[in-house]
């Protein structure tokens, strides 16, 4: 009895001083990897010629890139650095640029850092020449802090999934505190199905401005952000885009994850879309848009906007919305209110539901909402095409308040958080996801029954509201 415990103290001293040796094996060589880590330098004084030091920087973020390993990291001092244009033909389509050969092509692990930040850091484009400037695809990649503009992307030969973004493509990895601009109309960009801003296939975009896109007249240009895989986008803005027909704010991708972001200004068809099957789109603010169509579109069975204010749009066609348009998918929590429809012939600027019955709209304020002569009534804030046109599947309205005044704090001045007294208070219809969520104000979305829109008041006298 005595040998056998022997024996396995023995192995299980064996088992320990091997399992410490791997750990310690993985410690070793971690650090010799952060060890061999390399800073590499770029600035407008520096040289190519340089080893690319604090001291001696390179003066080209292509040639710190060709250089810099995994683990790398390339620090860019102040200045405006031009990206290189690119050739392309356009009278033979297999000639024509290709989104495979970007200007700055990261696919190691490598984090690219603009010291100064966006306000000091440009890499610009020349006269909107052809130019793709980053492609992204590394799930350990950082860019940061700079601003990149005035940029243009050819489109002979392209079809949709080729025309990404020519600013900023992410397949994998992050990007963060970056400007995206132009100082005008992408005229180039002329094909259906183009997209200028950011594209996100994959990967994070985080605390992101996108402004000032401009878009021609063709068909599906997408100007702003385009995510059309499963990204995560936080904390970003789509401010001053213009798309002829199309949107500035598009969320293509399935289980792409769209959150606390603001799209305000913009114009195009609808300057917001939600079609990713799987997709979410929360926490956002969609204000002072112009659509022909609506300001926010949804059209996927399994995609949900959620704690949302669609306030202040306005839109012009016959058949238009103001506020939100849901043929397919699930809007709750939301507050859709002071948006406007001037087509003489339209009959709703707040919620409008196509006969589907993939349609659920729960716990959201339509309240405020104008058509062209004036009225602000039960149908200028809501239509539910099924139900006027009698079809058999109507969809799923439920604890919604569109025909009794919400009693808003303050919304001639932007404040449509809910006041005492308030009808929409502890009046919703409760959901699992509540229970860790908050709202648009970053209060616990329920205290008890939740309250309709996208306010939740903590309590029956107390209500905080964060800008």
């Amino acid at each position: 009895m005595t040998n056998s415990c022997n024996n396995i103290c023995v192995k299980l001293r064996n088992l320990i001083a091997h399992s410490a040796f791997r750990i310690v094996a993985a410690l070793l060589f971690a650090a010799a990897l952060q060890a061999r880590a390399t800073e590499y330098w770029v600035a407008t004084d520096g040289a190519d010629t340089n080893p690319g030091t604090s001291d001696e920087p390179f003066a080209s973020l292509t040639k710190a890139l060709a250089v810099a390993q995994n683990g790398d990291t390339v620090k860019v001092r102040v200045g405006t650095y031009t990206i290189p244009s690119l050739p392309y033909t356009s009278s033979n389509a297999a000639q024509a640029y290709q989104f495979t050969t970007p200007a700055y092509n990261l696919t190691n692990a490598v984090s690219v850092i603009a010291v100064a930040g966006p306000g000091e850091t440009m890499l610009a484009g020349v006269n909107n020449k052809w130019s793709h400037a980053f492609r992204i695809d590394n799930a350990n990649a950082v860019v940061s802090g700079f601003t990149v503009k005035n940029v243009a992307s050819p489109s002979a030969g392209k079809n949709n999934a080729q025309n990404v973004s020519a600013f900023m493509h992410v397949v994998n990895g992050l990007v963060t505190n970056c400007v995206i601009h132009t100082a005008g109309k992408i005229s180039n960009a002329a094909t259906p199905g183009t997209r200028a801003g950011i594209t996100a296939s994959g990967g994070q975009i985080v605390d992101c401005v996108v402004s000032n896109i401009l878009k021609t007249t063709k068909l599906n240009c997408i100007c702003g952000i385009s995510v059309t895989g499963a990204a995560t986008v936080r904390k970003c803005r789509v401010i001053g885009c213009t798309s002829n027909n199309y949107g500035c704010f598009v969320v293509s991708g399935a289980n792409a994850v769209v959150s606390d972001c603001e799209v305000a200004g913009c114009s195009g068809q609808n300057p917001v879309s939600l079609t990713g099957a799987g997709a979410q789109l929360s926490n956002c603010v969609i204000t002072n848009n112009a659509g022909s169509t609506s300001a926010v579109s949804v059209n996927n069975a399994t995609a949900t906007l959620r704690n949302c204010l669609v306030a202040g749009n306005s839109t012009s066609g016959k058949t238009s919305v103001g506020g939100i348009y849901l043929s397919n998918g699930t809007v709750e929590n939301c507050t859709v209110a002071s948006n406007r429809n001037t087509n003489a012939g339209a009959t709703c600027a707040g919620v409008s539901l196509a006969a589907s019955a993939d349609v659920v709209l729960r716990n959201v304020i339509s309240w405020g909402n104008t058509l062209s002569d004036g009225s602000t009534g039960t149908a200028a804030n809501f239509k539910d095409a099924g139900a006027d046109e009698g079809a058999a599947a109507q969809g799923t309205v439920e604890t919604c308040l569109y025909d009794q005044d919400p009693l808003f704090k303050n919304a001639a001045n932007g404040d449509y958080s809910l006041a005492s007294g308030s009808p929409a208070r502890d009046a919703g219809t409760n959901q699992e996801w509540m229970k860790n969520a908050f709202d648009l104000a970053g209060n616990k979305r329920r205290a008890g029954r939740v309250d309709i829109g996208c306010y939740e008041c903590q309590s029956a006298s107390f209500c905080i509201i964060v800008r």
